[in-house]
């Protein structure tokens, strides 16, 4: 999934992700959980906790210098 750029949809190309919206997102959550809900949840977590979390230190880095 990761080669397929799901694992950090919403994060900005600039930093290595898809830079989608939330829309496309959730269309492809929805689309992945009816073939395998596991791989769904995998999915989420890593686009919420570990690549959210990254994309606010990237804007808070990016505040502080300015």
């Amino acid at each position: 999934m990761g080669e397929l750029g799901f694992m950090g949809m919403m994060v900005s190309p600039e930093y290595g992700g898809g830079g989608m919206d939330t829309v496309s997102y959730v269309l492809a959550m929805e689309e992945i959980s009816k073939i395998d809900a596991s791989a769904s949840v995998i999915m989420s977590v890593n686009n919420s906790l570990v690549a959210g979390e990254s994309k606010n230190l990237e804007m808070r880095n990016k505040n502080k210098n300015t």
